[in-house]
């Protein structure tokens, strides 16, 4: 649909998650460590923000 954004968000563990709304993309993000892991051993060579919007 002309002029709505979808918002994209990468967290640093490499779950990712689409959003229409900011505030709730960034509830998620902040939020997201709780419960999750981070990648496995040697992903830290790979480059990829933290947060990404698209």
């Amino acid at each position: 649909m002309p002029g709505t954004d979808r918002l994209h968000a990468t967290c640093f563990c490499g779950a990712e998650r689409e959003f229409d709304d900011p505030v709730v993309l960034w509830d998620w993000l902040l939020g997201h460590p709780e419960g999750h892991r981070a990648r496995p051993a040697g992903a830290e060579n790979s480059p990829a923000p933290a947060t990404a919007l698209v």
